[in-house]
């Protein structure tokens, strides 16, 4: 959110995770004179999100869980995104076979799809494919409109509610 605020002048942003991350967060805001612009808020996404904002913004979040567990957060924010609002995602995206494979991209998501395994063996997270995206998003009651490639190897897939 730093970052975000930083680049761009005008919008406003929270700060949304658990409470034991409060103090250095604030301390972020307030190192990059951000405190009048962005606020943090301690919570639980997997129990609800701060309601009525015109972006949401999750950060290598889905990675972390399966389908059943990621569709919580997910619904949380349909339920809390304002009517012309939209999701952001910035994840990892495996390819698939008709995709093209790019070096250090497609090798950096392989990686890291093996390290979520053995983290979590099969029972949990793991790197989704654009169609797995497109479905899991589509349960949660968002649509897919883009996917953007970054300079690294995640992109960020933008949503928004249907």
């Amino acid at each position: 959110m730093v970052e975000l605020l930083t680049k761009y002048s005008v919008p406003h942003g929270i700060v949304f995770d658990v409470p034991r991350l409060a103090e250095v967060a604030r301390q972020k805001i307030d190192g990059a004179q951000l405190t009048t612009r962005c606020e943090f808020i301690g919570g639980n996404a997997f129990e609800a999100v701060p309601a009525g904002a015109d972006a949401y913004v999750l950060s290598n979040f889905l990675i972390s869980w399966g389908d059943d567990e990621a569709l919580v957060p997910l619904r949380n924010c349909r339920k809390a995104v304002a009517p012309r609002g939209k999701l952001l995602l910035i994840e990892w995206i495996m390819p698939t076979g008709g995709e093209r494979r790019e070096g250090f991209r497609y090798w950096d998501t392989v990686m890291m799809d093996l390290i979520m395994l053995a983290a979590f063996g099969s029972r949990s997270g793991y790197v989704r494919t654009r169609p797995e995206f497109h479905t899991l998003l589509g349960e949660a009651g968002f649509a897919v409109t883009a996917v953007i490639p970054t300079a690294a190897s995640i992109s960020v897939i933008e949503a928004v509610p249907v």
